[in-house]
């Protein structure tokens, strides 16, 4: 191949504790910069590590508008400065944004751009049911102007597609990266100022409706009532931050929680937990459940979380009702951390291998020109 293939991938933005964008930067590097390359269309400034990264690969970032009921006529508008622009630059498009699809798709289409991928990350479009109701809509033109489908599991295929087929492309990983490592261990729980007799619980998401961080305030509530020699570290941020904190607040649970905000290397942080919990609200398959495993932690999630991210035996799904019976879940699997790596690159998360996989897949897009 003289010229790698330069696929523009689309989604809101590249940062950390985002986990569409974790998916995104974990394939590419992983992915052969002498076949693929990827350029960025986003919605906000990509943070200045991730930044130097790409750029240093040759890669493009273009910041575009955000979405939004006032930036809508704007946001079209640049959309089709951009194509225009950038016509004959693309073979293809790898869109993780349904909503936004809505919006590019079409125009993409409308400019030549042959290969048109939409991607399904998520088991369900929004918090509320209006909003649900919008996205729904909205997804319908999505798919009606993209010509190949991706899901990250087959429940976030339903959700998107319905019985319609798409090829599923597994939210893989660095799983060396994620082996357990006692010296980490150490020196992240020496930094949080957390003593080896302590349980550390943890947690990593947006700290948004759909991860119910709230209900991880209740389940630590009962667990303090059995054993109070236990904290629990949430990692991330978002819109809920100052909810919970009010909640942990009401509760005087303060000397009991860790919000460190989002941090750049999560994968030291699992090393630091005894424990990985995930009461989600809904999900597509976390990436956050294939790093715990792969962190060897004894992982609980809810009954909401696609049985598909269930691939070792010290992960277990729990319903959202009681927060009891997490607190009981909890108490009774110390000392259960397992390595799990081999486990999990039979069912196809390593990234090393899945890299390839979406390479080729591109390589075959490009030489069919699919135009539908």
């Amino acid at each position: 191949m003289s010229n790698p293939i330069r696929v523009l991938q689309i989604t809101d933005c590249i940062r950390h504790g985002s986990g569409v964008s974790e998916v995104i930067m974990n394939y590419y590097r992983f992915m052969n910069p002498s076949e693929v390359l990827f350029d960025f269309m986003v919605n906000e400034p990509v943070e200045d590590d991730l930044k130097k990264w790409i750029e240093s690969r040759g890669s493009k970032i273009f910041v575009m508008p955000s979405l939004t009921i006032k930036n809508t006529f704007k946001y079209k508008k640049e959309l089709e400065k951009f194509f225009r622009n950038h016509q004959g630059e693309y073979q293809i498009i790898h869109g993780h944004t349904p909503n936004a699809a809505a919006y590019y798709m079409p125009v993409a289409k409308k400019y030549g751009i042959p290969v048109r991928i939409l991607h399904s990350h998520n088991s369900r479009g929004a918090d509320s049911s209006i909003k649900r109701i919008r996205n729904r809509l909205m997804s319908r033109v999505a798919i009606a102007n993209a010509n190949q489908r991706f899901a990250c599991s087959k429940v976030a295929s339903e959700y998107l597609y319905g019985d319609d087929e798409a090829f599923i492309l597994n939210n893989a990983i660095n799983l060396e990266a994620f082996k357990f490592d006692a010296s980490v261990r150490n020196a992240i729980r020496n930094q949080l100022s957390v003593s080896d007799d302590i349980i550390l619980v943890g947690h990593i998401g947006r700290m948004a409706e759909q991860k119910n961080h709230l209900f991880i305030v209740d389940i630590a509530e009962q667990v303090i009532k059995e054993d109070s020699n236990v904290k629990f570290l949430l990692i991330g941020d978002g819109p809920l931050r100052n909810d919970i904190l009010q909640k942990i607040k009401e509760k005087k649970l303060e000397n009991y929680f860790i919000l460190p905000g989002v941090v750049s290397n999560p994968r030291d942080y699992y090393q630091a937990m005894d424990v990985f919990i995930l009461p989600s609200l809904y999900e597509g398959l976390p990436v956050v459940g294939v790093e715990a495993q792969a962190a060897g932690l004894p992982t609980l999630l809810s009954t909401n979380v696609t049985p598909e991210t269930l691939m070792t035996d010290n992960i277990a799904q729990c319903s959202i009702d009681n927060p009891v019976n997490w607190a009981a879940w909890i108490l009774g699997v110390q000392g259960n951390r397992k390595d799990n790596c081999s486990i999990l690159e039979e069912k196809g998360f390593n990234i090393k291998k899945q890299a390839k996989i979406l390479a080729n897949q591109y390589i075959r897009f490009a030489g069919e020109k699919n135009n539908d």
